[in-house]
């Protein structure tokens, strides 16, 4: 997040970043399968901080996909990932174009790694202060270990 980046490419990021984990993880095949995205990647991971706490824009609106960012602007950055338990029991809407054969094979390959991690979830947030050179982390005192983070709540 800098002056001048297009907001968009930032979620793009974002969303390739997590989904390489995915992959590494072994809880998804197929990095570019459009349904299998849609299994984890729920919600957009940024949105400007002002006046309300969702100001302006959505996501996945037309002026972010050419909005570009500016010094003062404050935005959050909250990636997340979350595996309820019931994710995988059928096949999504958003997978009509595969067979019920290619879902089984789907979740043949993944059920095991997926079993690791269900009823887990996860959002970490940053507010981001966009700077004439590049940004200020104005959350980076708050812990983000879950060593930390378990200290804390003690």
């Amino acid at each position: 997040m800098v002056p001048g980046q297009i907001m968009l490419d930032v979620q793009k990021t974002v969303e390739n970043v997590l989904l390489e984990g995915l992959l590494k993880l072994g809880l998804i095949t197929d990095i570019n399968s459009a349904w299998q995205r849609n299994l984890y990647l729920v919600h957009g991971y940024y949105h400007y901080i002002g006046l309300d706490i969702h100001d302006c824009y959505t996501y996945l609106s037309r002026e972010t996909s050419t909005k570009k960012y500016e010094p003062g602007m404050i935005m959050t950055m909250e990636p997340g990932l979350y595996f309820p338990a019931s994710l995988l029991d059928k096949k999504p809407l958003a997978a009509h174009a595969i067979t019920e054969d290619e879902f089984d094979e789907f979740i043949k390959q993944t059920r095991t790694n997926f079993e690791r991690y269900i009823n887990i979830g996860v959002r970490i947030e940053d507010d981001i202060l966009i700077t004439k050179t590049g940004n200020t982390i104005l959350s980076n005192a708050v812990p983000k270990e879950i060593e930390a983070i378990e200290e804390m709540m003690k």
